[in-house]
């Protein structure tokens, strides 16, 4: 494996990350290698961009939220602006930006993006399924006829399924809601949350057997 294909280039400013193979997985384990004995030296740093032209657009926001969520580095919000700004948000046929959560699951006609962290008091509703590219507060309600899936934190109430179809899902970076619902079962969040910050996996919801369950998703299982 090239020992370099993760670039990190510092500036008064901030760092850039460049990446030169097309390769996601040897990517993750070359910057896994990179952070992990150095963390400490690159937190406070802010991430100005990405730049990994080999790559897609869904691999860069997925690295983009291993950057936040994983190794709790500062990076700069324009990165997903400048990723999904050319991006029609209001229907996106089949999108495969999000094919690997649809893989055990409904296919749906259509799916809402919305590329902004979404506040407590505010409703999202939605025939089909909705993609949330940024954090989901307190207060803040989702409902869709099909998926929801939040590359962000979840905080707040999602109702997925809402036409009654068992087989839809909620997934997250991180799934920490008020309320749960998917068709007709509800799950509410317990007494104290506390989510382990040793899984560093993105988290799913849905039916099983007739029970609503939450685990790691794990895409080859």
């Amino acid at each position: 494996m090239e020992k370099d294909i993760v670039l990190f280039r510092g500036y008064n400013e901030g760092v850039n990350i460049e990446i030169s193979s097309s390769n996601y997985d040897e990517i993750l384990k070359n910057l896994d290698e990179k952070l992990r004995g150095n963390i400490n030296f690159y937190q406070g740093a802010k991430i100005l961009s990405i730049l990994a032209p080999k790559l897609k657009v869904k691999e860069i926001i997925e690295i983009n939220y291993i950057l936040k969520y994983k190794y709790k580095l500062l990076v700069h919000e324009s990165i997903i602006d400048n990723l999904t700004k050319n991006i029609n948000y209001d229907i996106i046929e089949k999108e495969d930006e999000i094919e690997d959560f649809k893989k055990d699951s409904m296919e749906t006609d259509s799916t809402k993006f919305v590329n902004r962290t979404i506040r407590s008091g505010q409703i999202i509703e939605y025939d089909g399924s909705i993609v949330i590219i940024g954090d989901v507060n307190p207060g803040a309600i989702l409902r869709a006829t099909g998926n929801i899936i939040i590359l962000g934190t979840f905080r707040g109430v999602a109702q997925a399924g809402i036409n009654g179809n068992n087989n839809s899902f909620v997934a997250a970076y991180r799934l920490e809601p008020s309320q749960l619902r998917i068709s007709d079962k509800i799950a509410r969040a317990p007494d104290k949350q506390v989510y382990d910050e040793s899984i560093n996996l993105p988290e799913i919801a849905k039916i099983v057997k007739d029970e609503l369950i939450i685990e790691p998703y794990l895409p080859n299982k």
